[in-house]
């Protein structure tokens, strides 16, 4: 009865061994490229319409009162049921396909 014991304590032996050697492999630290992280710097620094914005600041061109609430009524207007969008095709096209040119 006194092998029981002996691979008790040989089987504790050699699994702390095992975890030893298995975490002295293991980095402690990922090692990471040196761009890592470039792709997303550049893609937030192309997406940035002025970067020095902030630099100088000046004031905001105004709309008058009339005009603000009209565009603010219209758009209101849009979405109410059974509205048709209103067409700038006349304006577009004013001059093309007139055949009294000369």
């Amino acid at each position: 009865m006194e092998f029981m014991p002996v691979f008790r304590s040989l089987a504790s032996v050699s699994a702390f061994v095992a975890l030893a050697v298995f975490c002295g492999c293991c980095p402690v630290q990922p090692t990471l490229h040196e761009s890592f992280g470039a792709s997303l710097t550049s893609a937030r620094l192309a997406q940035t319409a002025n970067p020095r914005a902030g630099e100088k600041l000046s004031t905001a061109v105004q709309m008058d009162g009339l005009a603000a609430k009209q565009a603010v009524v219209s758009y209101v207007k849009s979405f109410e049921p059974g509205a048709a969008p209103k067409s700038n095709a006349d304006a577009m096209f004013t001059g093309f396909g007139s055949t009294g040119g000369g």
